[in-house]
This record gives C-alpha cells, structure tokens and sequence, in this order.
C-alpha cells in the first residue's frame, strides 16, 4: 500500500498548466530557433509564417539546408510528428476542458475530461486523461523546447504512439 497521499483536483490542474506552460515556451523557442537558422544560412530576415504547421514545415526546410543536415532531419522531422500529435491534444484541452475528478467513485485514476470539438463544434464525445497521460504531454512538450533551445540532439523523449495524430 502507498503512503502518497490522495491525488486532488488542484494536481491535475497543476499538471495540466505545466503542460500547457511547456507548450507555450516550446512555440516560443521554436521561432528562436527558426529565426537562428535563418541568421546562420545568411537568409534575410522575413515575418514568422503564422500557423503552427507552418512553421514546424520551414525550420524542417531551414534545418536540410545546414551543414549537419543528414544528422539532424531525423531528428526535426520526428519532432514535427510529436509536435503536431500534442498540438491536437492541446487544442483538446484549450478548447474542451469541461470537468477534472481526481477520486472517481469506480476506485479508477483521476482524470481530466474534455469534450471533443470543443464549446463551439462539440461531437458529443470526450477524452479523459489521466495524471500519467498529463506527465507523457509534460515531457514532450518539454522535449520539444529543449530540441528547439539546444539543439535537436536534445530532444530526448517521444510522445507515445497511443496519442491522437
């Protein structure tokens, strides 16, 4: 039997804003990153293309024309598969996040639920999910920051297949 005390609601919703913190620094070094290749390929500074797709598409282009690009396309390329895959589970999130239970009554782990499609294009489904599945997008997330701030080499962990693509 453990000695951990119980999980309450405020550490799924801690968790779920420290994933949600990881993603938004990830962004935010993946146009440092964008913006620094550029710098090394001699590129003329132009705006940032909007859009999270976008985006992940030109640092994977920038990244093929580097000295080390055999070694690094790899790496960016299963980057940009983790990133769009949690991107979906973020929107999930941002958009749906409807109740969290971190006792439920069936004895189960604590969840966050969230309805699919959001307030605004709900399709009458939800996903729920749990502390474990919160630390997965925890760690990928900051994953994805760290192969953006250091290097690709420093992208160490990917999101488990079992998440939506």
């Amino acid at each position: 039997m453990s000695n951990a005390p119980p999980l309450a609601l405020s550490d799924l919703m801690a968790k779920t804003g420290f994933f949600l913190s990881y993603w938004s620094l990830f962004e935010i070094e993946l146009c440092t990153a964008i913006t620094a290749a550029r710098e090394q390929l001699g590129d003329h500074r132009r705006k940032m293309p909007d859009g999270l797709n976008t985006r992940l598409d030109l640092w994977l282009k920038l990244v093929r024309r580097l000295p080390d690009a055999a070694t690094l396309d790899p790496i960016v390329r299963a980057m940009r598969d983790d990133a769009r895959r949690l991107r979906n589970v973020r929107n999930i999130i941002v958009h749906g996040l409807a109740l969290g239970n971190a006792q439920p009554e069936d004895g189960g782990p604590g969840y966050i639920k969230c309805l699919e499609g959001g307030y605004q294009k709900p399709t009458g489904k939800d996903v729920r999910y749990t502390m474990a599945d919160l630390e997965h997008f925890v760690q990928s997330a900051d994953a994805l920051r760290r192969g953006c701030k250091m290097g690709p080499s420093f992208f160490n962990y990917r999101l488990p297949a079992k998440y939506p693509k």
